[in-house]
């Protein structure tokens, strides 16, 4: 039903289509805006209140102890308390008071005045009026705010004068002397107290006001009527938050408890206005987006018109073409079907040019190849490869080897596909580089742990400084370290394959002798002439020194070895070692250990430099040289411990029987004796040989008629009460006792 009335035009539908969508998306979003920024609105007013009542509260209980203090200190000042202790008018005395309290003024601006009081002598000093009789009229007021029950020692109270509030602190000595107390009222001005903690003045309204313990306003400005309905409120905690409706507004409120006093501070915040103001913004808001939404149909549209307008004309046309009817519900089928021919064909082309470029590369790689590896090239292939491989147009080339150098870690770490792909990037950093250098060069991937370049032949030392290089980006870029060996200029027309193989044997280098450099044929030169094995006798004699444990011994002869070593080639260096490792293993019987020559190569394939494989034959021998030793020392001990058995079992019967008698037979230290006894034999020497002696006292007690003394005599007790007590201390019962028990049993 509703198809009829879509448009006929495929832009008109695609344009209501997008406007549709773009509508409905954008006024949700801009309902959930709204509602986000209602909610951080309330939120950052709740932020803000806080953090304006913890202000307040701070510089509340900051303001009142400083003035508390004020107020004790000049209660304590020697002028003014000899002044109230005085007993007659003295003007001496007085003048010095009124100096200090002058100074006080001075300092403090939250004083309005000071009254000092002297019950003694009947006068009140008040720095505003001077001297004045107890008994005077206007003193009335103020003596009876000080002597009312409120008016405790530090406690602040209300105080009007002449229509004016002030905060009243007295201050009174801590021995009450009833109404002959000296006391010290300090007049608050609470205005600039207000204007300081409350940052209130007469242009700006407060939202802020403290009450005391009783409900009464200290500080700030509020109607009776809110007062009236916040003291209705029951409020528990230190902190918390209520609302409340006062003439049909709704208010929030928010407290928090002085530290110093008890008084609790207040936030008044009108909900009304909070309201107002976050429904401004939210139809603000929604106008904004409505004027959105219009700006994107007009773009709509235009895009529409401009762009699948074509399209739609494009359809009608083929359709006519073909001699079918325009029918606007197959025209997304007709789109799919075009864009799908077109993507159809795209791929195809796309597919063909990879499948050139990588036959190309593919030939390119095995031409190469087969230069290395098979010989000179005749002249009619050298014409036509010319074009694909430039460098064989240098009358003079070099070969370079770059070669994993931790290949076995390598192998472990990336699968076969991998591999491949690590060998092909660093091809291609090589071939970059050497762009760098102005050099026509090739990289080929020979196969196994490294690939091979060939370039123009150039001077020595650009040649290094590139091969390092390239070292540098593919350790930076692929964090594959590689050992690279550069051979001595040929000529492009000659044979490679035996410079390919020296080159490939100088990388080989970098296992002897560990250093970070390029390598090239002549280093290879050094090993002409050279052993290609090992002594014999320095085997002999390592194995020899292994089993006398002389450690000092076997060090020099595997620095010998190793010194032999350095002098051959990879080739025969891998295979003079698998030699040693296997001549070792077999004279202490562990080839087991890494499951015979297989695994000895396995083993050696972990160590990346020499110097490696020679620790870790020195630290099997060191492991070596300690089993045997550990051999050789529990086998005395045993002996040791079977002696002094056999000793204390033959001689039970000797009641002076001792250790240092026991360490004189096995000849062997009383320290050393405990020790290895105590090892052995899991108990101390003393305690063997007392539980040995019950054991031949219960065989005698059970097995002859002996007496209880003759027993103990023949198990080797010097006294009776020593073996009574040993033996009820063991078996919990008297040597008599035990006999008879076993008797009845």
């Amino acid at each position: 039903m509703f198809r009829h009335l879509l448009p006929q035009q495929l832009h008109l539908r695609m344009f209501l289509y997008m406007a549709l969508a773009f509508t409905v998306t954008i006024y949700i979003f801009s309902y959930i805006l709204t509602r986000q920024l209602t909610n951080n609105a309330v939120t950052e007013i709740d932020r803000l209140t806080l953090q304006r009542i913890a202000q307040v509260k701070d510089n509340t209980d900051y303001t009142l102890r400083k003035l508390k203090l004020y107020s004790v200190r000049i209660f304590r000042d020697q002028n003014v308390n000899n002044w109230m202790t005085s007993s007659e008018v003295d003007y001496w005395v007085f003048k010095p008071m009124e100096l200090s309290l002058t100074d006080y003024l001075g300092i403090e601006p939250f004083i309005q005045s000071v009254y000092v009081i002297n019950p003694g002598i009947n006068r009140i000093y008040a720095s505003d009026k001077g001297f004045t009789h107890l008994t005077d009229e206007e003193n009335k007021e103020i003596l009876e705010q000080v002597r009312s029950e409120k008016s405790h020692n530090l406690n602040l109270q209300n105080y009007e004068v002449q229509g004016k509030s002030y905060l009243l602190l007295v201050v009174r000595d801590v021995i009450d002397r009833g109404e002959n107390n000296s006391k010290l009222a300090v007049l608050l001005d609470k205005e600039k107290l207000q204007q300081y903690i409350l940052q209130m003045n007469k242009q700006i309204a407060n939202d802020v006001f403290i009450l005391n313990e009783e409900g009464e306003l200290m500080l700030g400005n509020i109607s009776d009527e809110m007062l009236k309905q916040v003291r209705t409120f029951r409020l528990d905690g230190n902190l918390g938050k209520t609302h409340f409706s006062v003439d049909g507004k709704e208010w929030s409120l928010r407290y928090q408890t002085l530290s110093i006093s008890g008084w609790k501070i207040f936030h008044l915040t009108s909900l009304e206005t909070l309201n107002q103001s976050v429904s401004i913004t939210r139809w603000t808001i929604l106008l904004c987006f409505s004027l959105l939404v219009l700006i994107i149909w007009a773009l709509l549209y235009w895009y529409s018109r401009t762009n699948i307008r074509p399209i739609g004309t494009m359809l009608q046309a083929i359709q006519a073409r073909i001699g079918q009817p325009y029918v606007p519900s197959n025209t997304v089928e007709t789109t799919v079907s075009i864009t799908t021919g077109i993507e159809s064909l795209i791929n195809k082309v796309e597919q063909m040019n990879r499948s050139i470029k990588d036959s190309k590369s593919l030939i390119k790689e095995e031409r190469l190849r087969q230069w290395i590896l098979n010989g000179p090239l005749s002249e009619g292939y050298r014409k036509e490869w010319l074009q694909e491989i430039p460098v064989l147009a240098a009358v003079s080339i070099r070969l370079a080897v770059l070669r994993i150098r931790f290949y076995a870690a390598f192998c472990d770490k990336y699968d076969f596909p991998s591999r491949k792909l690590m060998k092909y990037a660093m091809s291609n950093i090589a071939n970059e580089v050497m762009r760098q250098y102005s050099l026509t060069g090739e990289a080929v991937d020979i196969g196994i742990d490294h690939i091979v370049l060939i370039f123009p032949d150039t001077k020595e030392e650009k040649i290094d400084a590139m091969l390092q290089e390239i070292k540098s980006n593919i350790d930076q870029w692929l964090h594959i370290g590689v050992v690279a060996a550069v051979s001595d200029p040929k000529a492009s027309d000659e044979a490679l394959l035996q410079s390919y193989e020296l080159v490939v044997e100088a990388s080989m280098l970098n296992f002897i002798d560990g250093h970070d450099c390029v390598y090239s044929e002549s280093d290879l030169k050094q090993f002409e002439n050279r052993l290609n094995y090992l002594d014999e006798d320095v085997i002999k004699e390592l194995v020899a020194s292994v089993r006398i444990g002389n450690l000092l011994a076997v060090k020099g002869y595997l620095d010998q070895l190793a010194g032999d070593m350095k002098g051959m080639t990879y080739s025969e260096c891998k295979m003079q070692l698998v030699h040693l490792i296997y001549e070792l293993m077999k004279s202490f019987n562990k080839l087991n250990t890494v499951k015979g020559m297989e695994g000895i190569e396995h083993t050696l394939n972990q160590f990346h430099y020499l110097h490696e494989a020679f620790h870790w034959i020195e630290t099997f021998l060191h492991q070596i040289v300690d089993d045997l030793k550990q051999r050789s020392t529990n086998n005395r001990k045993e002996e040791i411990v079977t002696e002094a058995v056999h000793y204390i079992r033959k001689n039970l019967h000797n009641p002076i029987l001792s250790v240092d008698s026991i360490a004189d037979h096995t000849s062997v230290s009383v320290s050393y004796l405990r020790a290895v006894f105590r090892e052995w034999m899991d108990c101390p020497i003393s305690d063997f040989i007392t539980n040995q002696r019950l054991d031949r006292v219960k065989e005698l007690l059970l097995n002859t008629d002996l007496t209880v003394a003759e027993v103990a005599e023949q198990a080797g007790f010097q006294t009776k009460s020593h073996f009574f007590t040993t033996f009820k201390k063991v078996f919990g019962t008297t040597p008599i006792q035990f006999r008879q028990q076993q008797k009845i049993k």
